[in-house]
């Protein structure tokens, strides 16, 4: 089969009619009448955990408020990626709603629950304490905030490279209403619904919300005839109940059902010469590995089930007790429970080589107890307690290649035996509480210094078991076949704790009360832990230790033009310090294994620059950019898994200590950070107009990403293209209803989305999404947002 390229006639006109919609919209719609009216939107955000302007917070941080998310018309977050710049929110296929986020070239991408997530999520207060459910939901949101840089005093551990925060709609304590029908390509079909329902008048409301989405998968499985495989099949729906028994108290509880049925994404094989499975005959049409087996990225050829389950219950309730002018007590309780399913073809190929069955458990519980103190005057302050506990238990079964040289005859077990299937067992559980403060000091009216701390204590164990199964069990030549590489550590297990203060420092100088500049510093910190994925003892038991990033930025606000043109920019350089690598290898016993080190250090230099107008009335334009400078200063590993020296241009003086036989270690500083594209930018055009009886609205964008890898060794299948991503949408609303069509992705450009290359073994990639088209219904009456 060729590999997939696309018309260029196709690509050009989508490419143009996007470029008129963005350039000028009185190309394609009447223009307004000339001069200029109206004022760019005030989104009021909870980044300092408390409610201010956006524009007043002297920090890089940029909103999108409910209107925006609604005319992105994008179903998953990660359709939001260029709200911000120097933001990557790519998908991992491996689990239910996996993220790989990436804010300034700070990223994280591994299913494993063990493994702290770099960029954070927060939903309503709570954060998530792992990457299963990033990729969350677009419905019913008042706004998103992308808060860039460590957010290690008020947010706490896990969020050296930032923080997504998204806020959900309250109770509005009136009737009212929202119902959405969405339909598009590949079969997608959605259905969204709100109803608010007030119970005592101005004392007791509740909102009741449904989501259902369906959609057919992008990838054709060859193995299958060509049927579609992935896609989505996912359903949520909740109640949140608010109760304000005085002026001065309100409490609100939320309880959250989601259930996720969405089949695994098609992997596509790229394994190159020197993979086992390539020299079995499953290979990539060229050595380099950036054409597929198949020819298409979008085409793969995979022989296993491709099953997902995911069910979560989540309670949040939050409470705040205005206890005089100025005073307030806050707090914040998160519940998750989750238990997952997830069947996947890691070789992606038509023979069974490497194939697992992962059963999950998860719950975490949370609490934050906060106080407020700001009564405008000359010191403010926010400090608190909170508390972190979570525990995950998993069972895994893998498939493995000695199958394959069974059915070839290479190994004595008999036709149709499947001598190896190996379980792993894993239990980790995480404890931690922390103290934190947060202080503006204004000297005058114009000069504002900011002063913070946390002190976090984290406690982390780990009980690991590998079992081994035989239907036939015989010596092939290594020793007992029914003790190759088992271990088992429960009853013995690891353990560690570590504590960690993390300051923060800025000053703020209020030039006008449309311009501030500032200048801050901060320091953010991932905590150490033990590998849930090892495939030996000292991988499990051997801690490794923190990482931390120092950050230094200095940045501007402004507003200009009565409120219709917004002006920001901000420079940062982020040290970061004994930086945690996931490193696949190939151990000498020749089974696959992650070991985690402190292996590198890194500095992350960039700028970026945020815009927004409103050059004539009804027309608004938004631009975001962004520049990266990311660089190893020292990265001293083994990636190879080689147990002599390889091919890395210099070896390490003085060599780190590794566990003993397992690694090589290389200078490998002349390396590209992953995920940390050099350039990103996004430009947004929305004109409305009156139109009749009711208002036409029509928005158009373009996302653009610069290549960046995805892998350690940075191989050309690993490289992910730069990309612009054009979207449109047109909508009428009349009365209740709004009308609406849509398009994603209109040049149809894809790309590798992400790559693991599996220590010689074999090696896969997902894609990204191809074009997608579709309409909306939207019906909506009384108080609801």
């Amino acid at each position: 089969m060729a590999y997939r390229s696309k018309p260029l006639v196709t690509d050009s006109f989508a490419l143009i009619a996007a470029l008129a919609l963005l350039l000028g919209p009185s190309m394609l719609v009447r223009a307004a009448e000339p001069g200029i009216g109206g004022a760019l939107e005030e989104i009021v955000v909870t980044a300092r955990k408390r409610e201010e302007s956006s524009q007043k917070v002297p920090e890089a941080v940029s909103a999108i408020s409910a209107r925006q998310i609604e005319q992105s018309f994008q179903s998953t977050g990660a359709g939001l990626e260029g709200v911000s710049p120097n933001l990557v929110f790519d998908r991992v296929t491996a689990g239910p709603g996996g993220g790989a986020l990436s804010i300034r070239g700070i990223s994280f991408q591994d299913i494993e629950k063990s493994f702290d997530p770099a960029v954070g999520v927060s939903l309503d207060g709570i954060f998530l304490g792992t990457n299963t459910g990033q990729v969350f939901q677009l419905f019913d949101f008042e706004r998103i905030e992308v808060l860039r840089g460590p957010q290690g005093t008020l947010f706490g551990k896990n969020t050296i490279g930032g923080i997504i925060n998204v806020i959900r709609t309250e109770p509005t304590g009136e009737w009212g209403g929202k119902f959405r029908i969405r339909g598009g390509s590949r079969d997608h079909r959605d259905f969204d619904a709100i109803l608010d329902v007030p119970l005592v008048t101005d004392k007791f409301a509740v909102k009741f919300d449904f989501t259902s989405r369906k959609q057919e998968g992008a990838e054709r499985n060859l193995f299958l005839g060509g049927r579609h495989v992935g896609g989505t099949d996912y359903k949520s729906y909740g109640a949140t109940f608010k109760w304000t028994p005085t002026d001065d108290i309100k409490v609100l509880y939320t309880y959250q059902k989601e259930k996720d049925n969405s089949p695994i994404s098609g992997l596509i094989n790229i394994s190159g010469p020197t993979d086992l499975l390539c020299i079995l005959g499953q290979c990539a049409q060229n050595a380099e590995g950036t054409i597929p087996q198949t020819g298409d990225r979008l085409v793969v050829n995979q022989n296993y089930s491709d099953a997902q389950f995911y069910n979560l219950n989540a309670h949040t309730i939050s409470a705040k007790w205005q206890v005089a002018d100025g005073y307030s007590f806050s707090y914040v309780f998160g519940l998750r429970e989750n238990t997952e399913e997830t069947h996947q073809d890691f070789d992606a190929s038509p023979i069974n080589f490497y194939q697992t069955d992962r059963k999950q458990n998860y719950r975490q519980t949370s609490h934050e107890l906060r106080f407020t103190y700001d009564k405008g005057g000359m010191f403010n302050l926010v400090t608190g307690l909170y508390s972190w506990r979570s525990h995950y238990f998993l069972h895994q079964d893998t498939n493995s290649f000695f199958d394959v040289l069974n059915a070839i005859g290479a190994l004595p077990f008999g036709p149709g035996a499947s001598p190896i299937i190996y379980g792993q067992d894993t239990s980790h559980s995480t404890k931690s509480w922390a103290a934190f403060a947060q202080s503006d000091v204004k000297f005058t009216d114009q000069w504002i210094l900011t002063v913070g701390g946390r002190y976090t204590h984290e406690e982390k164990r780990l009980e690991s078991r590998q079992d081994y199964n035989f239907a036939n069990p015989i010596d092939i030549g290594f020793g007992p076949i029914t003790t190759l590489n088992a271990f088992n550590t429960f009853g013995a297990p690891a353990d560690k704790s570590w504590t960690k203060f993390t300051p923060k420092v800025g000053l703020r100088y209020q030039i006008t009360p449309e311009q501030m500049a500032y200048v801050s510093f901060s320091t953010g910190f991932r905590s150490g832990g033990f590998n849930g994925r090892g495939g030996s003892l000292e991988a499990v038991t051997v801690p490794y230790e923190p990482e931390k990033v120092d950050s230094v930025e200095v940045g501007y606000k402004s507003q200009w033009l009565d409120d219709r043109l917004r002006f920001n920019i901000d420079i940062f350089q982020s040290k970061y310090k004994d930086k945690q690598e996931e490193i696949v290898v190939l151990a000498p016993n020749g089974t696959n294994q992650t070991l985690v080190q402190n292996a590198s250090k890194a500095t992350y230099r960039g700028v970026e620059l945020e815009l927004s107008a409103i050059p004539i009335e009804g027309w608004t334009l938004r631009f975001s950019g962004g520049y990266l400078k990311a660089k190893y200063d020292s990265f001293c590993a083994d990636l190879d898994g080689a147990s002599v020296s390889n091919t890395a241009p210099n070896q390490c003086a003085p060599a780190i200590a590794v566990p003993t036989g397992f690694l090589v270690p290389t200078d490998n500083t002349y390396l590209q950070l992953r995920r940390a594209p050099k350039y990103t930018f996004s430009l947004d055009s929305t004109y409305d107009w009156k139109m009749g009886p009711g208002e036409a609205t029509v928005n158009a964008g373009v996302r653009f990403k610069d290549k960046y890898y995805t892998t350690f060794q940075n191989v050309p299948a690993g490289l992910t293209d730069s990309q612009a991503i054009v979207d449109a949408s047109a909508s009428y609303a009349l009365d209740h209803w709004r009308f609406s069509v849509y398009g994603h992705n209109l040049t149809d450009k894809t790309t590798i989305n992400s790559a693991l290359l599996v220590a010689g073994l074999f090696s896969f990639a997902t894609s990204t999404l191809p074009r997608e088209y579709g309409a909306e219904i939207q019906y909506k009456f009384g108080a609801t947002k």
